[in-house]
C-alpha cells in the first residue's frame, strides 16, 4: 500500500517553479553572466540535472546574450505554462491509469532554446521558452530550425505525456528510420489519446492530405539509417515541416490501436515498443516491413 502511494505520488510530481526563478534572475541580473550563475545557482534540483546534461553553461550565457528579446518576450507564455501545472498532473495521472507505470518526477524549466523536452530514466524535462509561442513573442533573433520547433503553451501537457513514453519505451540497437519515427509518432499517438491533442496539429493539418504520397515516399527510405529530411529536422531546406516522420510513426501507431481488439495490451505494446516491426506488421501498413506475395505466373 505504501509502495503504490508513492508512485502515485511520484507520477502526479511536477515543478515548475525554475520558469518563475529565471525570469526574476533575468530581471534582477546586470549581465547574462551573472543571470546564468545565479539561475544555475538556485535551480532546483531536477532542473539542475538538467542543466548539466544540457551543455557547457557558455552555451547557456551565449544563449542569453543572443537572444534578449526572445527571452523577455517568451515570460508571458512561460507563465502560462507554468499555470498549466494542474493540467499537466491531471494528463499524467490519466495516462498512469491507462499504462501503469512508477512515474517518475517532471520539471520544467526554462533552457538555451536549444531542445524543447527528453524523457529519461530519471525524470521529464522540459524546456518552457519553446511552449511560449504567441502574440507578442519576438522570436526574430532565432533561427529557422529553432522557430520551427516553437509551440503554444496549450500544447505542454501533451509534450509531458510524450516525454514520459519515452521514459518506458525498450532500449534498442536498431538505428533505422522506421524505427526512429515509430518510437516518435508513439509517443505523439498516446499524447493525443490522453490530452485530446497533437503534439504538432500543423503537422497533421499539412501531412493528412498527403497520405499516400508520403508513405510511399517514406517505404524506400524506411529501412535505411538516414534520417535527414524526416526526423529531427526543421525542415529547412525540404520545403516541408519540421518531423514528417513523426507523423508516419503516429499514423502506425494510430492504426495499430484502431485494429486491436485488447486495447489495454495494445497501449502497452505501443508504449513499450518491445518490437516495432510486429506492430507494423499487425497494422494496415505491414507492407512496409511484409512485401506482398509476388504474383504467379499464369499457366499457359
Amino acid at each position: 500500500m505504501v509502495s503504490w502511494l508513492l508512485a502515485a505520488a511520484m507520477a502526479a510530481q511536477v515543478e515548475t517553479g525554475d520558469i518563475g526563478l529565471f525570469h526574476r534572475e533575468r530581471a534582477a541580473a546586470a549581465t547574462v553572466e551573472e543571470l546564468r550563475s545565479r539561475y544555475f545557482a538556485k535551480a532546483s534540483p531536477g532542473w539542475k540535472r538538467y542543466l548539466a546534461g544540457a551543455g557547457d553553461p557558455a552555451i547557456f550565457t551565449q544563449s542569453y546574450r543572443l537572444y534578449p528579446k526572445f527571452f523577455a518576450t517568451s515570460e508571458p507564455g512561460c507563465r502560462r505554462v507554468a499555470e498549466a501545472k494542474p493540467e499537466i498532473e491531471r494528463a499524467l495521472e490519466a495516462f498512469r491509469e491507462l499504462y501503469p507505470h512508477p512515474g517518475v518526477p517532471v520539471t520544467i524549466g526554462v533552457g538555451s532554446v536549444s531542445g524543447a523536452g527528453r524523457g529519461e530514466r530519471d525524470g521529464v524535462y522540459l524546456a518552457a521558452e519553446f511552449f511560449s509561442k504567441g502574440p507578442g513573442l519576438d522570436d526574430s533573433e532565432l533561427a529557422p530550425w529553432q522557430r520551427a520547433f516553437l509551440a503554444p503553451p496549450e500544447g505542454i501537457a501533451a509534450a509531458a505525456v510524450h516525454e514520459m513514453v519515452h521514459v518506458y519505451q525498450a532500449r534498442t540497437t536498431d538505428s533505422t528510420l522506421l524505427v526512429a519515427c515509430l518510437r516518435e509518432g508513439a509517443a505523439d499517438f498516446v499524447a493525443e489519446l490522453i490530452t485530446g491533442r497533437h503534439t504538432n496539429p500543423a503537422l497533421v493539418e499539412w501531412a493528412s492530405p498527403r497520405k499516400a504520397a508520403l508513405f510511399q515516399e517514406f517505404a524506400r527510405r524506411a529501412h535505411g539509417s538516414y534520417h535527414t529530411g524526416w526526423i529531427y529536422d526543421a525542415g529547412e531546406n525540404s520545403g516541408r515541416p519540421a518531423n514528417v516522420g513523426y507523423w508516419i510513426g503516429y499514423e502506425i501507431a494510430k492504426d495499430f490501436h484502431a485494429r486491436a481488439a485488447a486495447k489495454r495490451t495494445a497501449i502497452a505494446d505501443i508504449v513499450e515498443m518491445r518490437d516495432p516491426r510486429a506492430l507494423v506488421a499487425a497494422s494496415s501498413y505491414r507492407w512496409l516491413v511484409i512485401p506482398p506475395a509476388a504474383k504467379k505466373r499464369r499457366r499457359r
